[in-house]
């Protein structure tokens, strides 16, 4: 219940306590502008107190309020605020429509709402009255509200009143409506009926002021239905000792969105916790969340990093970490997000390579930072261990006497060594615009062709190839080569590891070696000849050498003047 001067001087009559209670028990505590009087019909003098001045625009202090207020009334409707306050003191409840006029000259519409108070000592005496006013809208169409109906079925609120034993006694039809259930049913049932897990508690405090809680509707219809009900002790119409006003408020779109939000944080939560590196939410240098691999990579505590006084640069492995991580943030403004490669110091002082991340995000509904620390010190050692595979493979590559191609599926040249300059006289560049077939003389297709077929049919460590071809220099010579053809992938693409040998040297040799055999053969022919000869002559001399011996013999024998010797000696 507000408090005030209005209020102060409620608080010196006889019956305040019973005026709390009726207060409270028609809702007044919603309206917009709340009436005190008493029983006295020939002295009425009624106090005001307003909730909301710059709507209803009356005065603000609470003693100009009374003549602001009669003067503000409309003509036309005095007559119905007097039948409501009639009724309130013949002991009735009480409801009529009126117009109060605003300082700029404007007229609102009010609902007005009328209930007595009735004196605690007697069962029929009228202490006083209340009404409220309630500013609303209605069109134009709509039936003036009669003085007929009740002050539960009046009202914009959806509230119920509930017995000691928590028994429904009043309800409203919106309050109805939310539960989904008609009125009338809903009399002398359990309050607690309509509802999951409500707290027998809650019902049974009786500590002064408003006592509120959030409860899910049962309802078949609907499956997530809540309310926050609001609950006042209260007398009732006749005794100072009663049950509960439960105001209720429909909040099922609220608990929609907040179960989303819960999802979502869940969500982010697991996802955080899976990813491998360390997750932090910052906001204003401080760290909101962190997850659990902060200690197996950081070595600090999720609880550490959470306090106050942890200074997330000190991480840094930098001579300026205050000022490193400032130059982030200032990126960070201007692009909205920053990937950086950093050096990471461990809580026991090792230093780690890391690639630190930071994104704006908003996080329980403001604006903070996501920083993911991933440590990639292996992923460096492998970088830098492939970095010098690729040199040891260039400087082979290079160093190779032989002009190594790599060429695509189509013949274009992809990549060559400095051997295929030397060998065939063009620059790099020149060569990486050419295709195979313009370092060979004549139509490569019929070889192509074969090559495509061959390559087909091997498989494995078997698909290669080794041939001997023509190329062609840039300056027109045609020189022989040795070609070996090798499929390989590349990039994630088909290629092909051509190695030529420039074979003129072995070629030349080849031929010197063919020049010097037919030589040899001619030399080996002499040879054998001559030794044919020198036998022959000495298969001759022989025959000579007897013949020669024979004549000699014949000549001693034979006289000197003989012509036997004469013929002898020839």
């Amino acid at each position: 219940m507000p408090d005030g001067p209005v209020i102060d001087a409620v608080h010196s009559r006889p019956v305040k306590e019973r005026l709390r209670a009726e207060f409270a028990r028609a809702g007044c505590f919603l309206a917009d502008l709340i009436c005190y009087f008493d029983s006295d019909k020939t002295n009425f003098l009624p106090e005001f107190f307003c909730n909301n001045t710059e709507l209803v625009g009356c005065p603000l202090e609470s003693a100009l309020v009374a003549d602001w207020f009669f003067s503000a009334l409309h003509p036309e409707d005095e007559t119905a605020l007097r039948k409501v306050i009639s009724q309130v003191l013949d002991g009735f409840s009480s409801c009529a429509e009126i117009r109060l006029k605003k300082t700029d000259g404007e007229y609102l519409l009010y609902r007005v709402i009328g209930r007595a108070v009735f004196d605690a000592d007697a069962d029929s005496k009228v202490s006083g009255g209340i009404i409220a006013f309630s500013h609303w809208k209605r069109n134009a169409a709509d039936a003036v509200v009669l003085h007929s109906e009740t002050l539960l079925d009046s009202l914009l609120v959806s509230y119920v009143v509930i017995s000691c034993d928590g028994a429904i006694e009043l309800c409203t039809d919106k309050a109805a409506e939310l539960l989904g259930v008609a009125p009338a049913a809903m009399i002398g049932h359990q309050f607690c009926d309509y509802f999951v897990n409500v707290s027998v508690d809650l019902l049974k405090c009786s500590a002064p002021g408003l006592h509120e809680a959030e409860l899910q509707i049962k309802n078949a219809t609907e499956k997530c239905r809540w309310v926050q009900v609001c609950l006042a002790e209260i007398a009732s119409a006749r005794a100072l000792s009663g049950g509960k006003l439960v105001i209720l408020r429909d909040i099922s779109a609220r608990k929609a969105t907040e179960l989303k939000l819960a999802n979502s944080e869940e969500k982010f939560r697991t996802l955080a916790e899976n990813l491998p590196g360390v997750v932090c939410v910052m906001a204003a240098g401080k760290i909101l969340y962190t997850n659990s691999h902060a200690d197996s990579i950081l070595g600090y505590d999720a609880s550490e990093m959470l306090r106050e006084s942890f200074d997330f640069s000190s991480i840094f492995n930098h001579a300026d970490p205050g000022g490193f991580l400032v130059g982030l943030e200032t990126e960070l403004l201007e692009h909205g997000r920053v990937e950086r490669e950093v050096s990471v110091r461990k809580k026991d002082q090792a230093v780690m390579r890391c690639l630190v991340t930071l994104q704006y995000i908003t996080y329980d509904s403001a604006k903070a930072v996501l920083c993911i620390i991933n440590d990639v010190t292996r992923l460096f050692k492998a970088i830098d261990s492939l970095d010098e595979t690729k040199k040891r493979y260039w400087s082979l590559f290079e160093a190779s006497s032989d002009a190594i191609f790599i060429e695509t599926i189509d013949g274009r040249i992809f990549d060559c060594n400095s051997a295929c300059e030397r060998s065939y006289g063009y620059t790099r560049a020149e060569l990486l615009s050419k295709s195979a077939k313009d370092l060979v003389p004549g139509d490569l297709s019929g070889l192509l062709k074969d090559l495509e077929s061959e390559l087909k049919v091997k498989s494995g460590s078997d698909r290669s190839v080794c041939l001997e071809a023509l190329g062609v220099k840039k300056d027109g010579t045609i020189f022989p080569t040795e070609v070996a053809i090798n499929p390989v992938k590349l990039e994630g693409r088909e290629c092909f590891l051509v190695t030529v040998r420039d074979i003129s040297m072995r070629r030349e040799a080849e031929i010197a070696r063919q020049r010097y055999e037919k030589q040899l053969l001619q030399i080996q022919k002499l040879d054998n000849l001559g030794m044919m000869a020198n036998g022959l002559a000495n298969d001759f001399n022989n025959l000579l050498t007897g013949i020669m011996g024979y004549a000699d013999l014949m000549m001693r024998d034979l006289q000197a003047n003989s012509g036997g010797r004469e013929k002898a000696r020839r």
